[in-house]
């Protein structure tokens, strides 16, 4: 009877491998992609960084403008030296635009060596947080 049941469990481990070995030889399981293999880049973020590369304001990128040519002139302007007129200016570039592109546009004001207002600047950080 022992013998019976060392025979059985022997023939249906050797099955088993034997079976594993002729799917590994299939075409099938050759042309399954690994788990760990890079999918390619996207416009998008992936979504799997703790920070998205795409979102940081370090990102390489051309200056890009938002009809907002005129902040060109504070340039190197430290943010505690702007007047009320000048924050407002900021304000409305800010208030005029789309959720998606206040990122892009503080990443343009950052290569344009334009500082923002503390104000405006809490402000943009509140919309691109709620993103």
């Amino acid at each position: 009877m022992l013998l019976q049941v060392i025979l059985i469990l022997s023939l249906v481990l050797i099955g088993l491998g034997l079976f594993s070995y002729l799917i590994s030889k299939t075409k099938f399981y050759r042309n399954i992609k690994p788990v760990s293999q890079p999918e390619e880049e996207s416009e998008e973020c992936c979504g799997q960084h703790a920070v998205c590369e795409k979102l940081s304001l370090n990102a390489k990128t051309q200056i890009e403008y938002f009809d907002d040519e005129e902040l060109d002139a504070y340039a190197n302007i430290q943010p505690d030296e702007y007047t009320d007129e000048q924050i407002e200016e900021f304000r409305d570039v800010l208030l005029t635009l789309k959720k998606n592109e206040v990122l892009p546009w503080l990443k343009s004001l950052e290569r344009r060596q334009v500082l923002l207002p503390d104000c405006v600047k809490e402000e943009a950080l509140i919309i691109t947080s709620e993103i």
